[in-house]
């Protein structure tokens, strides 16, 4: 879904909504940073699933399911991408604002408060936003209305500030997924993660599906098959040798794993053109 806001007789110099999207991004080819982009409007990019990156100078940040982030967008020090690590595919909606303050507004908001802000995903405006009722494609807004829409989520951005309430991932989910990642090749599991961290096996699981919107057992498989097909499509190892690296007990187990995983044997993923896509 997307489309723009059309406005009555709208004036330039006060801030409005220009255009909404609904959308889920499942590749790393969706990426956008200041450097790359004509237009001038800011941006709340919202999650509903899975995970996404924005950053803002050398600081980079991950979104949650109910998370959003401010972002001007041709702002050439900051920008936001599908994360090369993600498992599972990020769903999202993005309100697209402009004229007025909006910029001044956008960057003193991050400035103080950094680009990450919570509202509930049960919210009504979230909700009727998700469900494309408030923006209708044949719709039109008088000034008034579209200025008291993007107060109210103006309205909800600045009372997540009040809270105080800290929405960046915490470094458990972040040690996790190191973790995962200098150990894919090792059949790293939830029980072994869970010892090497001193937690519970229940409390890593349950954190990371709360922070990330994704099982770790889920997380963990899907990051080793695209691992396997990395080496598949990359290297010049034979499949018994790629069975060996990634430590399965015999060839015939590894075909099972991966075609259980993505639909292929291993020589049918090599030899056809297609990448690995989450499903």
């Amino acid at each position: 879904m997307n489309f723009g806001v059309n406005t009555i007789n709208a004036i330039n110099s006060a801030a409005r909504i220009t255009e909404i999207y609904h959308e889920i991004a499942y590749l790393p080819d969706y990426f956008s940073t200041g450097s790359i982009r004509n237009e001038s409007h800011c941006i709340f990019h919202y999650t509903i699933s899975g995970s996404g990156e924005t950053w803002v100078g050398d600081k980079h940040y991950r979104t949650a399911p109910g998370v959003g982030f401010l972002n001007i967008i041709d702002d050439t020090d900051s920008g936001y991408c599908y994360p090369r690590d993600a498992a599972d595919k990020w769903e999202f909606v993005v309100i697209c604002f402009n004229f007025g303050n909006s910029r001044e507004l956008t960057r003193e908001l991050i400035n103080t408060h950094g680009p990450l802000f919570k509202i509930d995903i049960k919210n009504e405006f979230i909700q009727n936003i998700i469900r494309g009722k408030l923006f209708m494609p044949e719709k039109s807004f008088t000034m008034s209305e579209n200025q008291r829409l993007l107060s109210e989520l103006m309205y909800h951005i600045m009372k997540d500030t009040e809270k105080n309430t800290d929405v960046q991932v915490p470094q458990l989910i972040q040690d996790i997924k190191d973790l995962v990642s200098s150990n894919i090749e090792k059949n790293i599991g939830v029980s072994e993660i869970a010892a090497i961290l001193d937690v519970s096996r229940e409390h890593i699981s349950r954190e990371f599906y709360k922070y990330t919107g994704t099982h770790l057992k889920n997380y963990i498989t899907n990051f080793r098959t695209k691992h396997i097909c990395s080496l598949l499509k990359n290297t010049d190892l034979k499949i018994r040798e790629i069975s060996e690296k990634m430590n399965f007990n015999s060839t015939s187990n590894f075909i099972s794993y991966f075609k259980k995983n993505t639909n292929q044997t291993p020589r049918q993923f090599k030899e056809s053109n297609n990448n690995f896509i989450i499903s």
